[in-house]
């Protein structure tokens, strides 16, 4: 014998159910794929612009480079974070033997400032290995996803974009 309450379920209204039950299941899955691949695609479009950002870094790193033409004297270096084309919210950690030497962010204006020391922190344990990697700041500055280039002297700088452009539309 059926259960008790589909013996009083009519063949229309059985159908009705399932096709009701199947939409919704068919809806759910396309609903998660379209947010993970949504968020895998502005996940590599950051990974990008993050490798830009490191190429800007290491010409700001290196003395005769990073200087656009009429930019500062050349007895005036440019700093990694002061190259043209760094977004607001690049942020570059000098790390030297596990010590943080220098942390700096570019603000809305352009103005550099210095990245809370607990977060600096955090990146001094970034892999050096040419890959993105995320980390998690605190709530001050939220999720990052960052990249850590060796430099000379056996010193590492490491180059971070907010996950925040991945995050909100997600």
């Amino acid at each position: 014998t059926p259960p008790r309450g589909q013996a009083r379920w009519s063949l229309l209204t059985r159908l009705l159910a399932s096709a009701v039950a199947l939409l919704a299941a068919v809806s759910l899955v396309m609903g998660i794929a379209g947010v993970v691949a949504l968020d895998t695609f502005l996940t590599a479009r950051l990974d990008d612009q993050l490798t830009a950002a490191v190429d800007r870094s290491a010409r700001g790193l290196d003395d005769d480079a990073g200087r656009p033409q009429g930019g500062p004297p050349a007895d005036r270096r440019v700093g990694p974070l002061q190259v043209p084309g760094q977004a607001e919210g690049t942020l570059g950690v000098l790390v030297d033997d596990g010590t943080v030497i220098s942390s700096r962010i570019v603000e809305r204006s352009g103005e550099l400032t210095t990245v809370p020391a607990e977060s600096a922190a955090l990146l001094a344990d970034v892999p050096v290995d040419g890959h993105p990697h995320t980390v998690e700041l605190g709530d001050d500055l939220g999720n990052y996803r960052v990249v850590a280039a060796a430099v000379r002297g056996g010193a590492t700088f490491v180059t971070g974009l907010p996950l925040s452009m991945v995050d909100g539309p997600v």
